[in-house]
């Protein structure tokens, strides 16, 4: 259960990271 836990916050920081990412190139190109 921790395991899936742990596994399942690990994808969502890596989609937040990405999304922030995209966020941030976007605004640059801008």
């Amino acid at each position: 259960m921790v395991k899936d836990f742990q596994q399942r916050s690990d994808i969502f920081v890596f989609l937040l990271s990405t999304r922030a990412g995209g966020l941030g190139i976007n605004l640059t190109a801008a």
